[in-house]
């Protein structure tokens, strides 16, 4: 279920076009399938639990791609509802997740207000996460351990009069806010599932 999952990000980027159009066209009929709840929850859960162990070792800087509350949490919700959804709803199908996180709301899946705040919580984590990317000329996700280097990237996401204990509480709070929507959002379709029959 992953590998389908990972095709809402699929893109031709070379090649003969017609070909890529076509397989594209055979990825959204894959899409489509109506996915139980269950399935797709047990599948993201699995690569979530994965993520997180390699990311939770307490002498490492938080890890705002796999930690718990961070970027992926939010694409991998993001996904997972559309994954769920799309039998009914196939124009979920987008791989853009501000995008896709709009036509959720849309489509009555999520709350509008849930979607924008879910929206601004995405871009500040990549915004966090192109900055330390820039400052370290490298594929990097964890926030530095040193205080100087954190005012720094403190100051470059939120503003020169941000000090680093602002940042981290920022931080702190977005984490907390995506995990507990990721927690709700793909339990939700659990729930309403059991209690409909």
């Amino acid at each position: 279920l992953w590998e389908i999952q990972a095709l809402l990000k699929a893109r031709p980027v070379a090649g003969d076009p017609e070909l890529g159009r076509q397989f594209l066209d055979a990825a959204q009929e894959l899409l489509r399938k109506a996915y139980q709840p269950e399935q797709v929850t047990a599948s993201i859960s699995r690569l979530r639990a994965a993520d997180r162990r390699r990311s939770s070792d307490p002498n490492r800087p938080a890890d705002i791609k796999y930690g718990a509350g961070g970027i992926r949490d939010l694409e991998f919700m993001t996904q997972g509802l559309q994954l769920i959804h799309a039998g009914r709803h196939p124009d979920l199908l987008n791989g853009n997740t501000l995008e896709a996180l709009d036509l959720l709301a849309r489509a009555g899946v999520m709350p509008s207000a849930a979607a924008v705040t879910l929206q601004g919580e995405y871009t500040f984590l990549r915004r966090i996460e192109h900055c330390l990317q820039l400052f370290d000329d490298r594929q990097v996700h964890a926030l530095p351990a040193d205080t100087e280097a954190q005012a720094a990237l403190a100051r470059r996401v939120m503003g020169s009069h941000t000090s680093h204990q602002a940042f981290r509480q920022r931080l702190a709070d977005v984490m907390h806010h995506v995990r507990r929507a990721y927690e709700e959002f793909l339990r939700a379709p659990l729930g309403s599932l059991t209690t409909n029959g």
